[in-house]
C-alpha cells in the first residue's frame, strides 16, 4: 500500500493544560489536563488518518521514557512510526489553553548528529519504494548537521517523488536541491523567510528567487494565498470562521490535507480549499491534527 513519508525531526509529547482563566506571572490552576504524541509530523499523520486515503508513515528520532511513551501512543492510535534512537529524552511541550487561545512552552529538540543522520537516511531509503510523496513537517533542531534537509530533498529527487516542506528555516536548503517542491508556511514564517513585511511582497520575492516552487500561505483566520509557478500573482482563498476550541495543529492539518489532495490528483486551488476547511475543523477539537471530515465538508460549503 502506498503512503506519504512524513519526516519529523523534532517530535514532542504534548501536555495540554486547560484554564478557565490564565494570567501570566500568577499561579494558574488548570481545570483539565491531557497528554498525547504530537509535533508537526505526528499532527500531519493524524490529519491524514482523519481524511482517509493515503496514510502517513512517520520517520523520526525518539529517546528515553518520553520516546517510549510517544511510540506506544502512536501505536494505540494506529499511526505508523519508524524511529532512530537518540541518547536524549524526547522533548515535552506544554500547551496552556484558555477560551480558545493558547500559550505554548516548547522545550529544545534533540540535535541530529552525523551518526543519527546516517541511520535516518538509511531508514528513509528503505521506505522509498512504496512512497507516494515526501513531506517534511517541522523544523530541524538547532545544532544539527547542516545538510540534513538537502539530503532529504536529494532522496526525493532520486525517487522522483513530489515533496512538501512545512518549514521555513531550512526551506532554502531543500529548494536548492528540489526547486519544484510545495512550500506550505504561514504569513509570519514567509516574512522571516523573505524579509518582506506583507504577504504579496513576500510572495513576489519568493517567486523571483524560486520560480518553480508552489507556495501556499496561511494567515490564521485571514485569507490564505496560493501562488503557482506559472502565475505572477497569488490567488486569495477564504478561511471558514469557527469558534476555536484549540487552534494547535491547524497548520499541520492544512499541510497534510493539501499534500494528500495534490497527490490524489486535485488541482492546487481545490486541494488548498479542502485543506483550509480541514484546518478550521481541527480547531474545533482538543487534539492537534484531529478533525471530523463531516465538519470539514460543512465548512468547505461555507467558503
Amino acid at each position: 500500500m502506498s503512503y506519504i513519508l512524513v519526516i519529523g525531526a523534532n517530535p514532542a509529547w504534548e501536555k495540554v493544560l486547560e484554564f478557565n482563566k490564565f494570567t501570566a506571572g500568577e499561579v494558574n490552576r488548570a481545570s483539565r489536563v491531557d497528554g498525547y504524541a504530537a509535533g508537526k509530523a505526528t499532527n500531519f499523520c493524524r490529519a491524514l488518518k482523519c481524511l482517509g486515503g493515503l496514510p502517513g508513515r512517520q520517520l523520526t528520532f525518539l529517546g528515553g521514557e518520553t520516546g517510549r511513551r510517544f511510540a506506544d501512543a502512536l501505536t494505540a492510535e494506529g499511526l505508523e512510526c519508524l524511529s532512530v534512537p537518540t541518547g536524549q529524552e524526547t522533548r515535552t511541550c506544554t500547551n496552556c489553553v484558555c477560551r480558545g487561545e493558547m500559550t505554548e512552552l516548547v522545550e529544545p529538540g534533540t540535535s541530529i548528529t552525523l551518526d543519527m543522520q546516517e541511520q535516518f537516511l538509511a531508514l528513509l531509503h528503505e521506505n522509498l519504494a512504496n512512497a507516494a510523496g515526501i513531506a517534511v513537517a517541522g523544523s530541524i533542531p538547532d545544532r544539527s548537521t547542516p545538510d540534513f534537509m538537502g539530503k532529504i530533498a536529494e532522496a526525493a529527487n532520486e525517487a522522483n517523488l513530489p515533496m512538501l516542506v512545512d518549514n521555513y528555516q531550512n526551506a532554502p536548503e531543500a529548494l536548492a536541491v528540489k526547486p519544484d517542491l510545495f512550500l506550505k508556511i504561514n504569513a509570519l514564517e514567509l516574512q522571516k523567510l523573505t524579509g518582506q513585511p506583507a504577504i504579496e511582497e513576500g510572495l513576489a520575492w519568493f517567486h523571483a528567487h524560486y520560480p518553480l516552487a508552489t507556495s501556499a500561505i496561511t494567515d490564521g483566520p485571514k485569507q490564505a494565498h496560493l501562488l503557482l509557478p506559472q502565475e505572477c500573482r497569488s490567488t486569495e482563498l477564504p478561511v471558514p470562521a469557527v469558534e476555536a476550541v484549540n487552534p494547535l495543529g491547524a497548520g499541520d492539518t492544512c499541510s497534510a490535507v493539501f499534500f494528500a489532495r495534490l497527490l490524489a490528483g486535485c488541482a492546487p486551488q481545490e486541494a488548498f480549499s479542502d485543506a483550509l476547511a480541514a484546518a478550521s475543523a481541527s480547531c474545533l477539537t482538543n487534539q492537534a491534527g484531529n478533525f471530523d471530515p463531516a465538519a470539514m465538508e460543512v465548512l468547505k460549503n461555507m467558503m
